[in-house]
């Protein structure tokens, strides 16, 4: 059985396995949510928060993810980006500052609890402060616990 350490190829020692996150005894490591279409990022040109995409998970199943990682930007000008329970309609995460342009950029956030009751759908919304013809995109988000 593969014991979770890694040599220089980022594979398991015994078994030769790739080696990722880890979280609680039982619990996924990471949950990925894909927003591209047909290779293109999800994008919204209005100063309205719209849904890119659904997490469901719950107290129940794992502890809280802390870290959340997301692939997002802005064409111009400054966007926004927030996490809401749409069960308790509690925001549980929102930043109103992006303003990287970089199609690579990866907005990191530590320290937060994901979700917090035994039945959790969390929405990832984007809107772009300003619009006027600026984008704000968003290709993925990794929620972790690393």
């Amino acid at each position: 059985m593969a014991n979770n350490t890694s040599s220089d190829c980022g594979c398991s020692d015994s078994l030769g396995l790739p080696v990722g996150f880890t979280g609680a005894a039982g619990s996924p490591g990471s949950i990925s949510l894909n927003y591209a279409i047909g290779a293109a990022p999800f994008t919204n040109t209005t100063t309205t928060y719209v849904e890119a995409g659904r997490l469901i998970f719950s107290t129940t199943a794992a502890d809280p993810f802390t870290v959340l990682r997301s692939n997002v930007w802005v064409s111009a000008g400054t966007g926004s980006m927030r996490v809401i329970d749409l069960v308790t309609s509690t925001v549980v995460y929102e930043n109103v500052n992006l303003t990287s342009t970089s199609t690579t950029n990866i907005e990191t956030v530590t320290g937060e609890s994901f979700y917090s009751s035994t039945g959790s759908i969390l929405s990832v919304q984007v809107k772009h402060n300003t619009a006027g013809g600026s984008v704000i995109n968003i290709a993925t988000s990794l929620f972790s616990y690393s």
